[in-house]
């Protein structure tokens, strides 16, 4: 399985960098393991090493912006590294005392409630606590962060750290919290108290007093824990936003297919408009006008081959993002369509399903004694605060926006200048030394080993050979992330809304890391917002889209401005009484397939839209039987109905009625299966295994040929989105008028004029009923061959859960699992994995993507009930009774009652711990 949730950053790379032949074109970085030499210059990459911020005002372009750079001619070898100064020593962590003593009341989950009398109390208590059920993850994530995680896990998490370094997070989180102690002081004094929070902790620990221990999976990697920093949370907040606002990863795939194929193919292929009509916002850009953008068949001078295509995409590591196709889930219904006569709200992300939980859950009183806070959901280990949940009159939940707010540019390198409008312009230069633990080694015989990163002024830094894999030229990346600015604010200010104004105010503050948030409170009213800053661009140019590489010589750039928030897609209180967001299209900018017709230009990388849809079509059936209860919403949040599957299967129906000299005995018994089919990924539909199997060597028939077969041979949920698109298109343009296709009396609907379903590595001409038939046989012979006849067939045990833990090497026992789970690709309950690996269909189908959380909130005057489930617990330590104690009811799709009003914490009390000032007080 994939690594991914709360440990969501170690996808900066999952793999060490690509090795290079010395006959191959120079690559972007370097990597030396040798000490250096006198003269070099060493930056350790430690908490103070930092790197000047992004310059706001960007040079102005050249009237003709220079063509797209070729990479043929040879790049001077990069210079000695600008000297850096010297390392200071790290600053004292910061120091807190109590004001008052602080109660925390653990309940049968083990859930932290705590009451203080005020908020930098509480949070002190908040990272007291976290630390004690979490340090593990906190530890991890900030290693990830800051590219350390190769110290302590070895040489497979080189690359991850290379990235980290490459963004310079840790030395953006320095200027962040540099900058809050002037402009946000009582955000700077929440951070300090959360870190003293910690160290309290990790001081008893490390005194082994008070009954505090490390985490058994620290002990087992044999290293003592650094004391915790502001700038460790502002660092960890810097990854989670990376995470999930930059679409780099995306946006150099879509690259590399644009350069590699034929302009008119990748027109065929690369199509923005969803599979199913899902908007959140429909109508909204109606009567604010349109522009009209002339199409240009245009290509990026790589030198990339269609044969290299396939290498460079599976043989560089990932830059930062999650597989595409997962996301998340909200919505959230008015009174109107409710049983209560008050709004109902759901959420559950998808930020990973590992062990432990991404999440940790949280509540935080100071109103008990005369505050103005209580308010409870979850955070990320090393954050303090509630990211989302819940106070006494509002509610709230996330999801993934996909606003491109990331570019991609292309460089023209001469040593260490870049060609930008007609001239050479200097990099910056740095060299990061990356410690590396041995195999059969400890943390403390750990080498050096360096890595040189380049900074375009205008642009971002250079991505080096660890990081993006052999590709022979040179690219950056601008991020809007990399500015000194933080989201916490709005985390804080979120704990405190009532109304609408209040939450869309609190949103104001979120720079970075554009989410779908909806919103309800008690009064009845729901809405939504997805405020971020997203680029203003000089140009929108069809023949270099910005999802994918740009120029970088100049013409392309963000003007310094940022899109109004009225012309970003929101609603509040809709006639339509309910709003839903699984990372689909906002405001209908995709839908028409074309990305530049619109007012504004948000993004052309959304889902495919299946589950906004499912959503929806629940809903409105729902709503046609009578108002909405707690248990409706729960049944939504459980489905696994493929209605990606409703898109397909019934072409291949209508095929075997349509040739049925072409369906043998093994083909009949697997249409069967396929026609008896509820669309349901239960663990016992064989039906479900059939079509997954199908769907993968049917994407690989119809496009392998016009692409590189390479392309299918790690088949994961983000090219199943991009190819499913032209798929459902050829199959849905073609429905009438296929007959006439074949008798060549009609054109095929394709901009290149390629019939995509003949196989033209072949003499003969396939049909469309011959390559759907004969992707069947493939896969029904496929699962014949391993399992025995199609009666055999079961999606369990074959689809599985594994919540991995990246100790587990050193810790046998710290990961958990596999565990057999229903859904599948695209279900509103989604469970994803690799349709293929290695170019074949895997032995099982392991689960990367999934729920990181559920839970479901009724809103009414002076009563909020919350049902939540976690998959795994509060505690990542596996000895402990909430490592694991949600999960039985997290893969059975039931919720446990959520305690918090006082006496219900009362009632649910399992244990509690209480502090004084003097607990607080350093020695």
């Amino acid at each position: 399985m994939q690594y991914r949730c709360l440990f969501w950053l170690s996808l900066l790379a999952l793999a060490p960098g690509c090795g290079q032949d010395d006959d191959q074109a120079p690559t972007p970085g370097d990597i030396d393991t040798a000490t250096p030499q006198a003269g070099d210059d060493d930056v350790t990459g430690d908490d103070d090493v930092t790197e000047g911020v992004e310059p706001t005002d960007t040079p102005k372009p050249a009237p003709n912006p220079t063509p797209a750079p070729s990479p043929t001619a040879t790049p001077e070898p990069a210079p000695t590294p600008t000297p850096e100064p010297t390392p200071t020593p790290a600053p004292p962590p910061p120091e807190y005392t109590l004001s008052a003593p602080v109660e925390v009341i653990f309940d049968t989950a083990g859930v932290p409630h705590i009451y203080a009398t005020t908020l930098t109390d509480a949070v002190w208590a908040q990272g007291w606590v976290e630390a004690r059920d979490r340090l593990w993850q906190m530890d991890f994530n900030r290693r990830a962060a800051r590219g350390r995680l190769a110290e302590i896990l070895g040489a497979a998490w080189f690359a991850a750290d290379a990235g980290a370094r490459t963004m310079n997070l840790a030395g953006l989180a320095a200027e962040t919290y540099t900058g809050l102690q002037t402009s946000d002081p009582d955000l700077a004094a929440i951070l300090d108290a959360f870190s003293a929070g910690v160290n309290a902790y990790l001081e008893a620990a490390l005194d082994a007093r008070d009954g505090a221990s490390l985490p058994p999976q620290i002990e087992a990697l044999g290293y003592q824990p650094d004391p915790w920093y502001p700038t460790d949370t502002l660092a960890v907040e810097k990854a989670i936003t990376y995470d999930l606002s930059s679409t780099a990863d995306i946006e150099l795939n879509v690259g590399l297919i644009i350069a590699a194929l034929d302009p008119l193919v990748v027109a065929d292929l690369v199509r923005p408009q969803p599979i199913d009509d899902a908007v959140i916002v429909p109508g909204f850009y109606d009567g604010m006008g349109t522009e009209s953008t002339a199409r240009v068949a245009a290509k990026l001078n790589l030198g990339v081959s269609v044969e290299d295509l396939g290498r460079y995409l599976h043989q560089r590591p990932l830059l930062g993002l999650p597989e595409f196709g997962g996301g998340s889930n909200n919505w959230v219904v008015s009174g109107a369509r409710t049983s209560s006569g008050y709004p109902l709200l759901a959420n559950d992300t998808h930020q990973g399903v590992d062990a432990p939980a991404t999440y940790y859950q949280v509540h935080l009183n100071t109103a008990e004694q005369g505050g103005d806070i209580d308010v409870m959901g979850y955070t990320f280990a090393g954050a303090p605060g509630v990211v989302f949940g819940h106070n006494q009159v509002a509610a709230w939940g996330v999801t993934n926006n996909f606003a491109d707010v990331t570019d991609l540019y292309l460089e023209e390198v001469r040593g260490n200048q870049v060609l930008f409008n007609n001239d050479w312009v200097d990099m910056t230069v740095r060299r990061e030394t990356i410690r590396v633990r041995q195999p059969g080694g400890t943390v403390d015989d750990a080498v050096d080993q360096y890595v040189t990163i380049r900074t375009v002024p205008h642009h971002g830094p250079i991505l080096p050979r660890e990081v993006i894999g052999e590709l022979p030229f040179f690219v950056s990346v601008k991020w809007t992330g990399s500015r000194p600015v933080t989201g916490l604010r709005t985390f804080i200010d979120l704990a405190r809304v009532q109304s609408v104004e209040d939450f869309e105010a609190a949103l104001g503050h979120m720079r970075v890391g554009a989410q779908n948030w909806v919103f309800a409170n008690t009064s009845g009213d729901i809405a939504y917002f997805a405020l971020s800053d997203i680029p203003v661009r000089e140009q929108l140019d069809p023949a270099y889209p910005p999802y994918a590489l740009l120029p970088g010589s100049g013409g392309y750039e963000w003007t310094g401005e940022y899109l109004d928030p009225d012309v970003i897609p929101h609603a509040v209180n809709p006639e339509a009484g309910f709003i839903a967001t699984a990372n689909n299209d906002p405001g209908g900018n995709v839908q028409d397939n074309d990305v530049f017709n619109d007012p504004v230009y948000l993004s052309g990388i959304y889902d495919l839209g299946t589950r906004a849809a499912r959503i929806t079509e629940r809903l409105g059936a729902a709503f046609a039987e009578g108002p909405v209860s707690m248990d409706t919403m729960a049944s939504i949040q459980g489905d696994i109905t493929m209605r990606y599957a409703s898109h397909f299967l019934p072409y291949l129906l209508d095929a075997a009625q349509n040739r049925p000299d072409l369906v043998t005995d093994d083909a009949a018994s697997a249409l069967a299966l396929l026609e008896n089919w509820d669309y349901e990924a239960s663990s016992d539909a064989g039906a479900a295994l059939l079509f997954h199997v199908w769907i993968a060597t049917l994407l690989r028939d119809v496009f392998a040929d016009e692409t590189i077969g390479a392309l299918f041979d790690e088949l994961g949920a983000d090219y199943i989105n991009m190819l499913s698109r032209p798929l459902a298109y050829f199959l849905d343009a073609t429905r009438d008028t296929i007959a006439d296709i074949e008798a060549g009396t009609a054109y095929f609907p394709s901009q290149s004029g390629l019939n995509y379903f003949d196989d033209h590595t072949t003499e003969t001409v396939e049909t469309r009923d011959e390559i759907l038939l004969h992707a069947l046989l493939d896969a029904a012979d496929t699962l014949a061959a391993r399992y025995g006849g199609a009666e055999s067939w079961t999606w369990a045990p074959n689809h599985l859960l594994t919540l991995n833990d990246p100790a587990e090497a050193f810790l046998p026992g710290a990961t958990a699992g596999p565990f057999a789970i229903d859904g599948g690709y695209f279900t509103v309950d989604v469970a994803e994995f690799k349709l293929t690996s290695g170019g074949q269909v895997p032995e099982t189908f392991d689960v990367t993507n999934g729920p990181s959380q559920r839970t479901i909130y009724a809103l009414e005057p002076g009563q909020i009930t919350v049902w939540d489930i976690l998959p795994g617990g509060q505690s990542e330590r596996p000895e402990d009774t909430h490592f694991n104690d949600q999960l039985p009811s997290y893969l059975d799709n039931q919720y446990r009652v959520v305690p918090f009003y006082r006496q219900d914490v009362l009632d649910n009390q399992a244990s509690s711990i209480s502090f004084s000032p003097d607990d607080s007080t350093a020695d």
